[in-house]
């Protein structure tokens, strides 16, 4: 009890620090969703693809496989509190059904001839034995023509326009042509909180998790015909986050740490790209953003370290694992918990200070 007395005093006295040095230092950030339920600082955050886009692709249809290799993370990480975030779980695999997102494949198999969807209920409760919860890789506005949906988001005027009309195309993913969601007009139309509700109600479980995992965030297109801009499009995604709090107190995690969304997505997988985001891990402290890195961070698949992702070693890292490989090889998991994740963990419970480059040398200096 002394302990845990000591632990609570330490993180108030900590939390007062760090709002004296943002208050001294002039910086207007306000964090509207915090505090949040759970602390993702001191939780290992990683992926697993289930179903790939291609059928040649590699897919985790067979669950007691991925329950095994959960038990075997659990086991490498010591049974540390982790959270899963399960990709491709929808009809015909990664990035299909998109504007909706469901429903689940049917082809997933688990023990007791289940199928589909119960299937994948089973690895969600399987999980919780490996000290692990379930959530899902979503995205908020990518929109394909082959979904069930595509009529519907069309004749409500729910997709991004061009200044001709025409649609607003993004990247072609997996062969098919992607187009984006207009979530300024969806929100104003109740129809993401019909997206959210449909999707927690195929899968509640989730609620029990309280994150879900949104793709693709810092994307934000324009629809120039509706005069919504990147600007607008922000405020529907923090609009949508403010739903999935107070309605059912899930936590939004992204792909990416993005300015834009301190106080609104707690987690970004995905560091690396400081740079071109101008994230700055000094700029809050880890109980507000934090976040991992790419599974391209260092030599495990031919990549080469440059001197903007050493700030990943000097902070640490969570880890993806999204890879098949760590799957394939589960002695990387534990080159990668250990170098990186052990570090993060603890570093976390610090308040950043100061951090110094000289050349190739990066200093971090810390509370206590």
């Amino acid at each position: 009890m002394n302990k845990l007395k000591l632990a609570v005093v330490g993180f108030f006295v900590g939390l007062s620090l760090f709002l004296s040095q943002v208050n001294s230092a002039g910086l207007t950030y306000n964090y509207p969703l915090y505090p949040y339920s759970k602390d993702l600082s001191q939780t290992l955050t990683f992926k697993i693809m289930l179903r790939c886009a291609q059928p040649d692709q590699i897919s985790n249809l067979d669950m007691s496989l991925v329950a095994n290799y959960l038990r075997q993370i659990d086991c490498i990480t010591r049974g540390i509190p982790k959270i899963v975030v399960l990709g491709g779980f929808q009809q015909n695999g990664h990035d299909h059904t998109y504007p909706w997102w469901a429903p689940v494949d049917d082809s997933f198999t688990a023990p007791g001839r289940r199928k589909g969807k119960e299937a994948l209920i089973w690895l969600m409760e399987e999980a919780k034995k490996y000290n692990t919860t379930c959530t899902f890789h979503v995205n908020p506005f990518d929109a394909y023509m082959d979904s069930e949906k595509w009529n519907f988001y069309e004749e409500n005027d729910l997709l991004c326009r061009n200044t001709d009309g025409s649609l607003v195309k993004g990247d072609i993913w997996w062969d098919r042509q992607s187009y984006f969601v207009n979530m300024v007009n969806e929100w104003n139309a109740g129809v993401t909180k019909q997206r959210i509700d449909a999707f927690l109600n195929e899968l509640p479980l989730v609620k029990e998790t309280g994150v879900l995992y949104f793709d693709n965030l810092t994307q934000y297109p324009a629809s120039p015909k509706h005069r919504v801009t990147r600007a607008d499009q922000i405020t529907a995604i923090k609009k949508a986050a403010e739903y999935l709090k107070e309605q059912y107190n899930i936590q939004l995690i992204g792909e990416y740490a993005d300015v834009n969304l301190y106080g609104f997505d707690c987690l970004g997988v995905t560091w690396d790209w400081n740079a071109s985001l101008n994230i700055d891990q000094m700029e809050v402290p880890a109980y507000v953003a934090c976040g991992g890195r790419n599974i391209c961070h260092d030599d495990l698949l031919g990549a080469t370290n440059d001197i903007s992702k050493r700030r990943l070693q000097v902070f640490g890292s969570s880890i993806q694992l999204e890879d098949i490989q760590f799957q394939q090889d589960v002695s990387k998991v534990v080159r990668e918990f250990t170098h990186h994740t052990l570090p993060y963990f603890y570093m976390n419970r610090l308040l950043r200070q100061n951090l110094s480059t000289n050349g190739y040398e990066m200093t971090l200096s810390l509370s206590d």
